[in-house]
């Protein structure tokens, strides 16, 4: 049985807060670092893991969300300004013309294979799209700024694995099939 890792990394980036930011990079070898999420838990930027659980110090935890939310904030901050700033050239770019500017749209589509492909179609600007995208960071952009002011340890429901009761439960089927070989 093969593990998917890439699908286990989605999991586990739903399960602690998703979307996770860069964190402890060297960033003079632009090498190393962690992904880390708004719950303070850290993934390795490999697949494969490891995985790290935040500090148990409380201060430290706290420390380190608040770090998280800090740079969550600059980077949605950018986000917006750069998106509000193609809407403004965009409008200047449709005046006077008498019909929609054409612009990429990608989008994912399954091949005969079960394989997502990346895809690329023409289509005509929507504006409405943009502003409700536009909308959607300044919501985020918020919940970051409430987050920063009263930062707390959030409760997170984690997968509670036993590893001896599993190798037990293999013992207990392997013991069966011995007797009665």
């Amino acid at each position: 049985m093969k593990i998917d890792w890439r699908e286990y990394f989605r999991e586990f980036s739903s399960v602690h807060g998703g979307q996770p930011i860069l964190y402890g990079q060297d960033k003079e070898k632009n090498q190393g670092g962690y992904w880390l999420f708004s719950d303070g838990w850290m993934y390795a930027t490999n697949p494969i893991g490891p995985e790290y659980p935040p500090p148990e110090n409380e201060e430290a935890h706290k420390k380190l969300i608040s770090h998280y939310w800090g740079v969550r904030h600059r980077v949605l901050t950018y986000e917006y300004d750069m998106l509000k700033q193609s809407i403004k050239s965009l409008v200047t770019a449709q005046q006077n013309r008498s019909v929609a500017l054409q612009v990429p749209q990608s989008y994912v589509q399954e091949d005969d294979d079960g394989k997502n492909r990346r895809l690329v179609r023409i289509q005509p600007i929507n504006f409405s799209e943009l502003i409700s995208e536009l909308q959607t960071l300044a919501v985020e952009i918020q919940h970051c700024q409430n987050q920063i002011i009263g930062v707390t340890i959030p409760e997170v429901d984690t997968y509670q694995f036993s590893p001896a009761s599993v190798l037990a439960e293999l013992e207990e089927v392997d013991m069966k099939v011995n007797k009665s070989r």
